[in-house]
């Protein structure tokens, strides 16, 4: 996808600025966060002013069905042709703000709790601390517990935690 022609904001939304546009950029939004491949995408229970929306766009006759199939490659041609983006990353981020990445957020996210847990390694010799820790974590309710913010599981909360459970634990055998 060229990134060579200039986006015209007010022709971009004359295309698909109009409230029968909303669900189909909505989605459109959706699949460029995701990284969602390929050219087809579907529109289920369209409504009647969503369907001749997109059919006028598209200069395609009326179509009918449960679910409106839009060829991406065929929206982003009108796009260009039209003068409007370049490309359809281009079109949603200049109507709806800047496009996350969703599967690199998701990474970064898997890194930075792998990087908590590493700090709140147990020594093996604790198999019974290992086996909570393991609870906790595949439990996900270390996660909740954070609202998934990993700054806000220090390692002193692993060593506090193993301090308590220790305690009670030997409490529990006098």
């Amino acid at each position: 996808m060229s990134t060579s022609l200039p986006i015209d904001r007010e022709r971009l939304q004359r295309l698909l600025g109009e409230p029968e546009m909303r669900r189909l950029v909505d989605a459109l939004r959706r699949r460029l966060e995701r990284g969602v491949q390929g050219d087809l995408l579907q529109l289920p229970s369209p409504t009647d002013g969503e369907r001749r929306a997109v059919d006028a766009l598209l200069g395609r006759p009326p179509s009918r069905g449960k679910q409106l199939r839009v060829s991406l490659a065929g929206l982003e041609a009108v796009l260009r042709n039209a003068g409007a983006a370049p490309d359809l990353r281009s079109a949603i981020a200049a109507l709806r703000g800047p496009l996350r990445n969703l599967p690199n957020e998701r990474e970064q996210e898997r890194k930075a709790w792998d990087a908590v847990l590493e700090q709140g390694r147990i020594p093996s010799e604790r198999p019974g601390l290992v086996a909570w820790l393991e609870q906790l974590t595949t439990s996900g309710l270390l996660k909740r517990l954070s609202n998934r913010a990993t700054q806000r599981v220090p390692p002193a909360c692993f060593r506090t935690a193993f301090w308590c459970l220790n305690a009670c634990r030997q409490r529990a055998s006098r």
